[in-house]
């Protein structure tokens, strides 16, 4: 129920999602290293009373008034914040929820002020793609973030409830009929006439139920997005190209785009349903939450124990949950098996200690100090890297922090910025923004002295480091003991460095490891993984399924864990607006790239054309990586007429190339020249 206010002035409700008490079971992960206020064990019960899904994320309301959130957490948007609150909405990428005095928090992500809320007492939060409405005691609409469009400009007047879309936003009046701003497109901000009593809005579309349940919709009207099933429901959800109702029976229908299995709900009764970007979710009356839908992050995944990390090192490994908790397992020497309470973003562990950043950025070690390896400095960091006699950060600024033993000016990193940090035994390796790799510290047989090459990861070892090249292939350097520096052949998209022995993850999915194997180190299994860390005796892999799998016969390495992983860093789920770009240099080179809608870089900026190509022979570029995902690979070649096509070859199975565009470049040095805009979808598996 939403509360709202009359034109007297009284309170009375109005029905915007049926909001009941269900049971989840939470079941948690193995390592009984935390305290009962920290973590839950197996047969705890938590009831919600709410129930959000966003873009690629869901969030939950239980009982007690706390926030539980899963899914993809690129942004922070899983990890709420503490305390008692009323009511949360998930959006695209950040959530915000009002606490039991009406105030307003919001966490993830933030560039056109989408956490920072307006200060005042509010009934009702909507968060929308990039901006959020919330409506006041007073019955007013206040909205803040993205306001490209006007979504964030409501009118004046006094409301009973809003909802936020995409480029646009509603609001049912005092009235009960309603009005829309922002974008105009597709008669999205053109809705119909009546008395309403549910407004829901959508990316593209919105519906609404009148005061006699009666469902109408308005807007974008391809795959049936304004066509429901049925023309009577209790409650409504409008998704990203979907919607879903909720049948007087407690059935869920849904209609629209049936991409990812969303018209599919499970076929039970519900009390509440929700509509995400690409998947939906539902409360039970018998106590449990049903999700359907894209999960490749996990959003259509109820906690159970999920892990959005791991990182195994020197004879044990620690797992960062979805809710920000860290688990470690394995052998628990100097303590680094019992990390410090409290919530995390990132987790790495060491030789006899570990280190995680929490989400206010600064940085937090356990276990053996000796040397001050786990005395983290001060200041916010964006990664840490935990070594064998050090650890090394990156700061928010690029710049690279080390403390501990500093014997072999391990510890004493290079200034200017970085990208990427890796902390070995004695030695770390740091990714510079132009690809190039530059390692420090102990530099027996090379172990710090990178090829130069342009690289896209950096792994520090025992005696060798290895490295991801532009085009996806695997470069180590240093000691070739027990075979190390035999790598592998073919593409990879992530490679891990462990004690004397390495592992690779194939683009796709599958892994490689090479190097020792008395402990069955190397003994992968099969099928397809989404990361993978290398460590002593060792490995350990996130299965797309998302199960957490790690090989060893050694004594002392432990190989359980919780089962359920969703990805620390993601790519949305919905399809990359992107345009190709090239352009010529002086030297007669030609330099191509791909530019991501809503990302001011261009990726890559390879130089990889000669500047005499063969005529009608297709050359391809290095691995499209954004933000730790693999999107696919440039295609160009030179035409007869001096003109050069370009393509993309998206990596999601396929086998087709989208566009086949042709550029007349002016000779001499010349700014980029774009392609038209087509779409990369990313398709799970």
């Amino acid at each position: 129920m939403i509360t709202a206010r009359d034109g007297d002035g009284k309170r009375h409700s109005v029905t915007v999602a049926v909001i009941v008490n269900v049971i989840v079971t939470l079941i948690a992960g193995l390592c009984l290293l935390f305290g009962p206020d920290t973590i839950r064990a197996e047969g705890d019960v938590v009831r919600l009373t709410q129930i959000s899904a966003g873009s690629s994320h869901t969030c939950g309301l239980t009982e007690t008034g706390t926030i539980e959130c899963w899914g993809a957490n690129d942004y922070g948007q899983s990890v709420p914040p503490v305390g008692q609150f009323r009511q949360v909405s998930a959006g695209g990428g950040f959530n915000c929820a009002i606490t039991d005095a009406g105030e307003l928090k919001c966490w993830g992500f933030d560039v056109h002020g989408e956490t920072e809320p307006p200060v005042g007492t509010f009934e009702q939060v909507s968060v929308g793609s990039r901006h959020a409405c919330g409506l006041s005691e007073d019955g007013g609409v206040v909205c803040w973030g993205s306001n490209k469009d006007g979504q964030a400009d409501p009118p004046d007047g006094r409301f009973l409830a809003v909802s936020a879309g995409e480029h646009h936003s509603c609001g049912l009046t005092e009235s009960q009929s309603i009005e829309c701003w922002g974008l105009r497109r597709s008669g999205r901000t053109a809705p119909p006439v009546g008395l309403f009593k549910q407004i829901e809005v959508g990316w593209v579309h919105g519906c609404a139920l009148t005061i006699d349940n009666e469902v109408t919709c308005w807007g974008w009207d391809e795959e049936g997005l304004t066509n429901p099933p049925s023309s009577h429901y209790d409650q409504l959800s409008v998704g990203s190209a979907f919607s879903c109702g909720l049948t007087s029976e407690g059935v869920a229908e849904c209609w629209g785009s049936e991409m990812f299995g969303r018209l599919a709900p499970p076929a039970t009764t519900f009390t509440s349903i929700s509509a995400g970007f690409w998947h939906g979710c539902g409360l039970t009356a018998d106590g449990a939450v049903e999700c359907w839908g894209y999960d490749r992050y996990g959003q259509a995944t109820p906690p159970s124990g999920r892990y959005v990390q791991v990182s195994s090192d020197w004879g044990h490994t620690c797992g960062l949950t979805n809710v920000g908790l860290i688990e470690c397992w394995g052998e628990a020497g100097g303590d680094r098996a019992n990390p410090p309470s409290g919530l995390y973003a990132m987790v790495s562990s060491g030789e006899e200690h570990g280190c995680a950043i929490r989400p206010d950025e600064t940085v937090e070690c356990w276990g053996s100090n000796d040397g001050g390896r786990a005395a983290a400095p001060e200041g916010r960091f964006k990664q840490v890297s935990a070594g064998g006699s050090h650890s090394c950060g990156l700061n928010v600024s690029g710049t690279a922090s080390c403390w501990g033993f500093d014997e072999r000016s391990q510890s004493s990193p290079p200034g200017g910025r970085f990208v990427q940090l890796s902390a070995g035994v004695r030695h770390s390796c740091g990714l510079r923004e132009s690809g190039a790799v530059e390692c420090w510290g102990e530099n027996q047989d090379g172990r710090a002295a990178p090829p130069r090459e342009r690289f896209t990861h950096v792994s520090a070892g025992l005696f060798h480091s290895c490295g991801l090249t532009g085009a996806g292939e695997i470069r180590c350097w240093g000691s070739d003991y027990a075979g190390v520096g035999n790598t592998p052949p073919g593409l990879f998209r992530q490679v891990s460095a462990g004690w004397s022995h390495g592992c690779g993850l194939r683009i796709d999915g599958t892994v490689d490891c090479w190097g020792q194997n008395d402990s069955g180190q190397l003994d992968h299994p099969d099928g397809r993984f989404t990361r993978v860390s290398a460590g002593r005796f060792s490995s350990c892999g996130l299965r797309l399924s998302g199960a957490v799998e790690c090989w060893s016969n050694h004594r002392s390495v432990r190989l359980s864990a919780a089962q359920v992983y969703a990805p620390a860093v993601f790519l949305a789920p919905e399809p990359i607006n992107a345009r190709l770009a090239v352009r010529r240099h002086s030297d007669g080179q030609v330099e191509f790239a791909l530019r991501a809608d809503g990302f001011a870089r261009v990726l890559p900026a390879s130089r990889l054309i000669p500047a005499e190509p063969a005529i009608d022979r297709w050359l391809q570029s290095s691995i499209v990586i954004l933000d730790g995902e693999v999107l696919g690979r440039i295609s160009a070649r030179r035409l007869a007429d001096e003109r050069t096509e370009l393509s993309f070859l998206p990596e999601d199975g396929s086998e087709r190339i989208l566009p086949a565009e042709r550029f007349l470049l002016p000779g001499g040095k010349a700014g980029w020249t774009l392609s038209s805009t087509f779409q990369i979808t990313r398709w799970d598996d």
